[in-house]
């Protein structure tokens, strides 16, 4: 591990950045960092995200990814700084010029505990930070805008965070643990599926889904599926899509290809040549 200042640097332009499209292109035109939290804030925080690019003589670049089941707390004076609730669709980003922004990646089924109620009225949706953490969104851009070292953000954000840090939640953390077990189990493709192995029955995981994830299981197991596709794709492994359609639990190609196409845009026969020829 690396640090910068004080705080660990989990991964600098990281493997483990699941989701994202054509990653060996993409990180070409930025830098990508993962922060640690602090000690104390690590079951409501996953990681912060530092995002820094120089394209001054390059045209602009787009990068896309796809959004993991939970919500973002970011601060971009270019763009546009807020809470974003669980996306479902693709998440699209056009970097030009030079930058940067920083983000928090709450655990999924943690922003329940500081939100105070059903996280789906998030759902694809910018809220605005002082909406739920009472300090302006300008204000903070500022305090951004201001640093030597962007990363350094991390740390008012933390304040930020203690100042309303909430009390215990059960069921955010069997909620968190269910998500857990599906990005761990391939096998896991249905919600009664998922219902068996958490031992509780699928009306209950649906209602504990919408209100501490935003969206319902079976979309969270689709997204997992389909971000592990992206990550097979990106790493140019010799698979076939056929074989990649049964691994992740599809019918047939055809099923898989569908659900890709709608998702990114692209057909996965596409996104592989892509892959193939990227540096």
């Amino acid at each position: 591990m690396r640090q910068t200042r004080d705080r660990v640097v989990i991964d600098l332009n990281p493997g483990p950045a699941r989701g994202l499209l054509n990653k060996a292109r993409s990180l070409q035109k930025f830098e990508l960092v993962h922060l640690a939290p602090s000690p104390d804030l690590a079951e409501f925080v996953e990681r912060f995200w530092l995002v820094v690019w120089d394209l001054p003589d390059q045209p602009a670049f787009t990068q896309e990814n796809l959004p993991h089941p939970t919500q973002h707390l970011v601060i971009d004076p270019i763009g546009k700084t807020g809470i974003f609730g669980l996306m479902r669709n693709k998440f699209a980003y056009t970097l030009s010029r030079s930058g940067s922004l920083i983000g928090t990646k709450f655990r999924p089924a943690a922003f329940r505990r500081f939100f105070g109620r059903s996280v789906d009225a998030a759902t694809d949706r910018l809220l605005p930070i002082a909406e739920v953490f009472g300090v302006d969104d300008r204000d903070l851009e500022a305090a951004f805008e201001a640093l030597d070292d962007p990363a350094d953000m991390a740390d008012p954000i933390e304040a930020m965070l203690r100042e309303q840090l909430p009390g215990p939640d059960p069921k955010a953390l069997e909620v968190e643990a269910m998500v857990a077990l599906i990005a761990a189990t391939p096998e896991i493709c249905s919600l009664a599926a998922l219902a068996q192995h958490a031992g509780t029955s699928a009306r209950t995981v649906q209602r504990l889904f919408e209100g501490y994830i935003g969206a319902g299981p079976k979309w969270v197991i689709d997204r997992y599926r389909m971000i592990e596709a992206v990550e097979t794709l990106n790493a140019n492994k010799d698979i076939s899509l056929t074989e990649l359609a049964h691994a992740l639990g599809y019918f047939d190609q055809a099923h898989f290809s569908k659900a890709f196409l709608a998702l990114t845009g692209k057909p996965p026969s596409s996104f592989k040549r892509d892959s193939e020829a990227a540096p």
